[in-house]
């Protein structure tokens, strides 16, 4: 099973409509931009994790436009996928 995570932080609102839970931020839009953008096998944390959370990871550093967005992060590989 090939897996994949995108990592963002960021402020989150959620909101109840009925029974359900809603959530609505930027993060949650980021996170899961990242995991779009990441290779089977591996995390993509945003620069908002890596800014916030530890300036010091490594990795190879991606990059891309999605829908109208620059999107950056760090890809931090699973022991499996390295």
């Amino acid at each position: 099973l090939d897996l994949r995570m995108g990592v963002a932080a960021g402020l989150v609102r959620g909101q109840m409509r009925g029974a359900e839970v809603f959530f609505l931020g930027e993060a949650l839009n980021a996170a899961a931009r990242m995991e779009t953008l990441a290779r089977p096998g591996t995390i993509l944390l945003h620069e908002s994790v890596v800014s916030d959370a530890d300036p010091t990871v490594t990795g190879k550093m991606v990059e891309a436009e999605l829908k109208g967005v620059v999107y950056r992060g760090h890809e931090v590989a699973s022991k499996e996928a390295a």
